[in-house]
């Protein structure tokens, strides 16, 4: 069974573990803001997702981050279709993401309705490729996925 909530102080470890490169003070901000979600996969931790702002009003999001052990294409899936439908009932439109310049990765959102952007190429990062989706256009995930109560 797939449970996705916002995460809380004590998932920590957990969150952690599939995203080391963020810092404590900025999980603690993804709580308090509601800008992340956990998805438990028999309520173990498989996946988690963060989102912020580009220029205040377009959300941005990175590619969930996903233990290797489940399959990556389901848990984008869903905790992409989760954020889409959070970002409507906040009163969205549109949204951003964030993806590394990987062409399996860039081929699933394309899948999803994401559409190329543009492209950093900056030095001392690796390349990001930044994708765009109209919201208005449907949910990324046709099947029915419920909406978040967070």
């Amino acid at each position: 069974m797939i449970m996705i909530r916002t995460p809380r102080e004590e998932d920590w470890a957990a969150w952690h573990a599939l995203d080391p490169a963020l810092p404590f003070d900025r999980y603690l901000r993804i709580i308090r803001d509601r800008q992340g979600y956990l998805l438990l996969l028999e309520g173990e931790p498989a996946a988690v997702f963060r989102f912020s702002f580009f220029q205040e009003r377009i959300p941005l999001g990175d590619v969930p981050a996903c233990d290797s052990r489940f399959a990556a294409e389901a848990l984008d899936l869903a905790l992409l279709s989760w954020w889409e439908q959070d970002l409507l009932q906040r009163g969205y439109d549109r949204a951003l993401l964030a993806a590394p310049c990987d062409d399996g990765i860039l081929a699933r959102l394309g899948a999803l309705g994401f559409r190329p952007s543009g492209t950093l190429d900056a030095a001392g990062i690796p390349p990001v490729r930044f994708l765009f989706r109209s919201l208005q256009a449907g949910c990324a995930c046709e099947s029915g996925a419920p909406s978040p109560a967070l």
